[in-house]
């Protein structure tokens, strides 16, 4: 019954005891609203296409540091044996699914996709879930003189905050933050090219 009735009136909504007013189903669904995701922004791809349809771990080689000396006119020169430095192990060790059912006679019979629904749905949820997994272990991987209250590869004097005593970030601080931020790489000789920061709202 959608209206108040006086007692005594006949009820002719859709309700249990409704006869004549019918209820109606939207074809339009509620409007269903996700977290953001950043992974696949800030993700590097280039050894996707290794990986695809066959094994689980790609050794990544790296270049040798060679040494650059003072010349002088006539001098024996030092030669480098250039020893290459450890593979980076990039290991495929983690997966993630969803499943579901629709009989094809429910399939058939909705006047709604349920299968593209139901798909869409879990592929925006997969991206959540994804984002928070990866984004809560990249601070454990980071690189010892990129975090802590004396990062800096060089300086090793720059105060990021630690475990236990984070930095609060405030608008009058902010950008002094993401400048130290920027130090800390470029003394890591990180290129300037595509470097990314994910700040939450």
């Amino acid at each position: 019954m959608a209206l108040a009735k006086a007692s005594g009136y006949p009820d002719y909504g859709s309700g249990s005891q409704g006869r004549f007013i019918k209820a109606i189903w939207s074809g339009k669904l509620l409007a269903k609203y996700y977290a953001t995701s950043v992974v696949t922004d800030i993700s590097n791809t280039t050894y996707e296409g290794d990986i695809k349809e066959q094994g689980d771990l790609v050794y990544i080689r790296a270049v040798p540091d060679i040494t650059i000396r003072d010349y002088v006119k006539g001098q024996k020169l030092e030669y480098d044996n250039p020893d290459a430095p450890p593979a980076v192990d990039l290991l495929i060790d983690k997966g993630k699914y969803f499943a579901f059912t629709c009989d094809d006679v429910d399939k058939w019979q909705s006047d709604l996709a349920l299968l593209d629904l139901w798909s869409s749905d879990a592929a925006e949820q997969l991206k959540v879930v994804i984002d928070a997994e990866v984004l809560s272990t990249i601070p454990s991987q980071a690189h010892a003189s990129n975090k802590g209250d004396h990062a800096g590869r060089i300086s090793g004097a720059i105060d990021l905050g630690k475990t236990g005593a984070p930095i609060q970030i405030t608008k009058s601080n902010v950008l002094d933050y993401i400048v130290d931020c920027a130090s800390v790489l470029d003394e890591q000789n990180i290129p300037e090219t595509d470097r990314w920061l994910i700040i939450p709202a």
